[in-house]
């Protein structure tokens, strides 16, 4: 672990334990903004475009993108490399939210959400926007909760980006014709 790493972590998470209130909001953004998140964008797209089977499977390919790049290839690195979470190595983490003692690079929800960006990039870049600045959202409050580390979000972006991107590109090429 770098000592930028665990300057900015110390940084982020020491903001959390100070204001109630404040904590409230990074809970729900570590918790509960994916969750509307995942469907803002299926509202946006669904709302500007023509409704018609070409649509949904521009949409149904940008998902299913975000999930092979959150299931298949996060785990996968996940097999390599092992990085505990801060709360599993910082006795003075603040820890806002609960999570399974588990290797945390790359972030899952980082890796998800800018997979899913980079994917309507290619329809629709007012959902790629809400998207990617859902996921830096997202992933900020995660370090503030002390389950992830910064270079975890970093990560989780890198792979979802440059994954989604081309799992997108091979769908359109070979199943969806898109």
């Amino acid at each position: 672990m770098t000592e930028l790493n665990q300057a900015v972590f110390h940084w982020l998470n020491g903001l959390a334990g100070v204001n109630h209130y404040f904590d409230l909001g990074v809970i729900f953004a570590a918790r509960y903004l994916a969750y509307i998140a995942a469907l803002v964008p299926l509202v946006i797209f669904w709302e500007t475009e023509q409704r018609h089977k070409e649509a949904v499977k521009k949409v149904a390919a940008a998902y299913a993108a975000a999930l092979i790049v959150r299931f298949g290839v996060v785990e996968l690195i996940r097999l390599w490399v092992v990085s505990p979470r801060p709360f599993m190595l910082l006795g003075e983490a603040v820890r806002l939210i609960p999570h399974e003692s588990s290797s945390s690079f790359p972030s899952g929800h980082a890796a998800f959400f800018f997979s899913l960006a980079a994917s309507f990039w290619f329809y629709h870049r007012k959902s790629a926007y809400v998207l990617a600045l859902a996921a830096l959202l997202i992933g900020v409050a995660r370090v503030m909760a002390g389950v992830h580390w910064p270079s975890d979000i970093l990560g989780g972006a890198v792979v979802g980006i440059v994954f989604g991107a081309a799992i997108e590109l091979l769908l359109r090429k070979f199943f969806l014709y898109l």
